[in-house]
């Protein structure tokens, strides 16, 4: 990023909020540095979503060669999309939260990294130009204009910069002005650091003792054992 900054060329840095900052911080937030961050709700360690997803795709005969975290193309609200290579055929398998460990974990606030729980970005002072998120509560507001469409996001505009950004590259958008507040209402992230899971103290135990498998192992058995969990599981697929 600084290379090309310093190249004279236009970069637009996405990620989360306490990256951003790293990367103004870092560059010194140049003109030509648009910063765009989203409302995180926390961030759980890469080592143990690898070590999930190995699991996962071997439980299901193959390996990942692609993964979304949340895919939206069947109106799902929480599903991942898992493409898997079994020989010389690849297969794609779209699964809810409720049987992936990992994610389940991460929609209780039981995984997120330490940092996260007193995270100083979780508020309406944004540190970017641009943060964008889910709008949940749209509807409360604003139905008359979502018409038959499910797929709206919430759009900040925080700086001058920002503004500018968007009126030259959001004109294939369709934009529809709110209210900060209202976004707000349903985003907790918007008003403060998410709090501890209730099962954060025992995921981490288990994790510490007997890696991601004692923690997947002890995730089977709370959904009705091996053979249901397997049962429910690709029951889901069809």
């Amino acid at each position: 990023v600084s290379q090309r900054l310093q190249k004279g060329e236009t970069v637009l840095f996405t990620g989360t909020p306490c990256q951003v900052a790293a990367v103004k911080a870092y560059t010194g937030d140049p003109q030509n540095l648009i910063t765009m961050d989203l409302v995180c709700h926390g961030v759980p360690a890469t080592q143990m979503l690898n070590e999930a997803l190995t699991l996962f795709a071997k439980r299901l005969g193959g390996k990942l060669t692609d993964f979304s975290f949340r895919d939206k193309s069947r109106e799902k609200r929480y599903t991942s999309r898992l493409t898997l290579r079994k020989g010389r055929r690849t297969k794609t398998y779209f699964v809810r939260a409720r049987y992936l460990s990992f994610y389940h974990a991460f929609l209780q606030s039981d995984n997120f990294r330490e940092s996260c729980y007193s995270c100083s970005y979780a508020g309406m002072e944004r540190v970017s130009d641009i943060t964008v998120g889910d709008y949940w509560g749209m509807e409360k507001h604003h139905s008359h204009q979502m018409q038959d469409r499910t797929d709206w996001s919430c759009v900040l505009v925080n700086t001058q910069k920002g503004k500018a950004f968007l009126e030259q590259y959001g004109k294939d958008l369709t934009l529809v002005e709110s209210k900060p507040q209202w976004v707000a209402e349903e985003n907790k992230q918007l008003r403060a650091p998410g709090e501890k899971g209730p099962h954060r103290a025992r995921l981490l135990e288990l994790y510490k003792k007997g890696g991601y498998k004692a923690v997947e192992k002890d995730f089977i058995k709370e959904n009705g054992g091996a053979l249901r969990y397997r049962l429910r599981l690709y029951k889901s697929f069809k």
